[in-house]
């Protein structure tokens, strides 16, 4: 697998790292560094991989973002007893624009899924889930999708896609790889009564 728009994890996080107990997460997870590249996915079953992209968020404060926090807390942890292979791929940066970003995603998840490997998608804002969704339209597979979010964020399909209208743009455009759509946590004031009667049909 090649792909050159994956930027490993810095030589300074690994070097952190590499302090944490060796029977920690750490030590199980194979990582995309500079020296090893990225590493084989004979065998993995979650491959995690960060997402640099945040542009289409309204109000956008063009946060910086950086996953090395959330990593440090996974990777410290003990697992129990079970074993997974877990590769960790490390970020996709900001493409040139937005939907060179979308491909860089949809490509990387459509390669993971082919593999049976589950990809954990870090960051990013959530019109990032279009992307991995288009990801489906050649495995011939149906989605269910579930969206812990208090708004349903299904916005005007029309209109260019944002971290408010992403759900619209799945269930208007073609393919349909939809089978089941799930919200976790609407609440009824952030959304218009046409969209909960909508959402409740």
């Amino acid at each position: 697998m090649d792909f050159e728009f994956l930027n490993p994890l810095e030589e300074e996080f690994l070097e952190e790292i590499n302090s944490f107990e060796s029977n920690t997460l750490r030590g199980q997870i194979k990582m995309h560094s500079e020296k090893s590249g990225i590493p084989d996915l004979e065998d993995i079953r979650i491959a995690i991989f960060g997402v640099k992209e945040n542009r289409l968020v309204i109000n956008n404060e063009d946060e910086f973002l950086n996953f090395n926090g959330i990593r440090r807390s996974f990777y410290s942890l003990f697992p129990g007893n079970w074993y997974l292979n877990i590769a960790d791929l490390g970020d996709i940066e900001k493409g040139e624009t937005v939907e060179d970003t979308y491909f860089a995603v949809q490509t990387l998840v459509k390669e993971l899924v082919k593999q049976k490997i589950i990809p954990v998608i870090l960051g990013g804002s959530q019109d990032l889930i279009y992307a991995q969704y288009r990801a489906y339209d050649t495995i011939s597979q149906m989605v269910n999708l579930v969206n812990i979010d208090s708004r349903f964020d299904l916005g005007d399909a029309e209109k260019p896609i944002s971290n408010r209208s992403y759900i619209g743009k799945i269930v208007v455009n073609k393919p349909y790889n939809l089978f089941n759509y799930s919200n976790v946590g609407y609440q009824t004031y952030f959304n218009s009564q046409d969209e909960i009667e909508l959402m409740e049909r």
